[in-house]
C-alpha cells in the first residue's frame, strides 16, 4: 500500500446554486494501484523543512486529475493497514 497527495471533489455540485468543494487530501491505494481511502485535509509537521516537503507534495496533486468520491473503491483490508 502506497500514498500520494491528491486533489478529491469531496461535494459535487447538485444544483445550480450548489458550489463544488475541493481538498487537497493523502489519498491511500491497494496491492492492485486503486484509490482506497483518502484522510481529511491537514496541513502539518514537526518542522519547517517537513511542513515546506509537504507543501510542495500537496502543490504537485494539481497536476494529476481530481479523483470523484465514486473513484474509491472498497475498503482497506487488515493486512493493507499493518
Amino acid at each position: 500500500m502506497y500514498w500520494n497527495h491528491r486533489v478529491v471533489l469531496v461535494h459535487e455540485p447538485d444544483g445550480d446554486d450548489d458550489e463544488p468543494f475541493f481538498e487537497v487530501c493523502e489519498v491511500y491505494y491497494n496491492e492492485k494501484n486503486e484509490p482506497c481511502g483518502y484522510s481529511e485535509a491537514t496541513v502539518s509537521s514537526d518542522t519547517l523543512q517537513g511542513l515546506n516537503e509537504y507543501l510542495e507534495r500537496m502543490a504537485g496533486a494539481l497536476q494529476a486529475p481530481v479523483l470523484r468520491q465514486s473513484d474509491f473503491i472498497g475498503k482497506f483490508t487488515d493486512e493493507e493497514l499493518h
